[in-house]
């Protein structure tokens, strides 16, 4: 949900009509002879085979997005120069109010320059066009940053895209890319989220902001930290991929060997906290902390009771069951990465 946009999506449709005619970024597609960038419109583009989008667009980049890949469970890893990736994508099980679609997505990769390249995406805006905005997103910021542009210039593109081709849809998203001297630079719109810990503990400059509603009364000392998790409010996002004229969060930092980077969408924030995320990381080797984080997400969202989500070792809040009763489904997607720097 959108936070007071109706005005600036009529601004933009205004613009868009007295704009010149614009071609959409090249869409990722598939070739008899093997991959390649075609100029097809995304919402016109031909379905991706199973095998092209399960295994990768090319040597240097690979994109999660589900469309062709296992609904439930889609779980990936690659090796960069500079880290070891895995991540996996969910519809979220039966307790999902998606009961036929994951409009979350991800990608992954190295680009020339050997700069590690990552982002998790949530398509949002209703019916289909929720995922039909995230897969233009994701695919705009994946080209963009492989082609080597700056991780802010990625962002403006893939607005523009959105904006353009995404028939009245956005999404929301976290990025990040490590250039070869081990500077990271994040950015994001929306209430996906990166969290970076070192020895354990959260790297503040490492830490991602979300543009929501509850976040920023919680900045302003109006609501409790807790309020993320149990604020009815908590999904009303204040910036969006889509929306050019809405702010972009973006943060550099120096990365070092060892540093775990933790990628995700709101379906996985909305029932873990950043506590127990650390509480985790400590008991858990670092290649298996993205399946273990995942799964507690997973359990959560398709409990049938009420559950607790820990803030600290001494705050713990219940939460309503995501999953009571059929009719009464409202868990989410869930996407989870964990980047482990070499």
């Amino acid at each position: 949900m959108l936070e007071n946009t109706r005005s600036e999506e009529v601004q933009i449709e205004d613009k868009k009509k007295a704009r010149v005619e614009k071609k959409p970024l090249p869409i990722l597609g598939p070739d008899p002879n093997g991959p390649h960038l075609s100029t097809t419109p995304a919402e016109q583009a031909k379905p991706v085979s199973k095998e092209f989008l399960c295994q990768g667009i090319s040597e240097d980049i690979y994109q999660g997005i589900p469309e062709s890949c296992p609904l439930n469970h889609f779980r990936h890893e690659f090796i960069t120069d500079l880290s070891q990736i895995q991540a996996t994508t969910s519809y979220g099980g039966p307790g999902s109010k998606y009961k036929d679609i994951n409009e979350d997505s991800f990608f992954f990769g190295q680009n020339k320059n050997g700069a590690t390249l990552a982002g998790v995406i949530d398509g949002s805006g209703g019916s289909n066009q929720g995922y039909l905005a995230g897969k233009i997103a994701n695919q705009a910021l994946a080209s963009s940053l492989l082609d080597n542009k700056s991780i802010l210039e990625s962002f403006k593109i893939a607005d523009e895209n959105v904006a353009d081709f995404g028939n009245g849809g956005y999404a929301t998203g976290i990025a990040v890319a490590i250039e070869s001297n081990r500077m990271a630079h994040i950015a994001g719109k929306g209430d996906a989220k990166l969290l970076t810990l070192r020895d354990k503990e959260i790297l503040l400059e490492g830490r991602s902001q979300i543009h929501s509603a509850v976040a920023r009364h919680i900045e302003r000392g109006i609501l409790p930290e807790h309020a993320i998790h149990t604020s009815s409010r908590k999904n009303i996002v204040t910036s969006v991929i889509g929306n050019i004229k809405l702010p972009v969060f973006h943060t550099s930092f120096q990365t070092q060997k060892n540093d775990l980077m933790i990628l995700a969408s709101d379906g996985f924030w909305d029932v873990v906290s950043e506590y127990e995320t650390v509480e985790l990381a400590k008991t858990t080797p670092a290649h298996r902390l993205q399946e273990e984080l995942f799964e507690l997400a997973y359990v959560r969202n398709n409990s049938t009771q009420a559950f607790f989500i820990q803030f600290s070792k001494a705050e713990m809040h219940q939460m309503r069951p995501l999953f009571a009763r059929k009719r009464d489904c409202r868990g989410d997607n869930i996407t989870v990465m964990v980047l482990n720097i070499k």
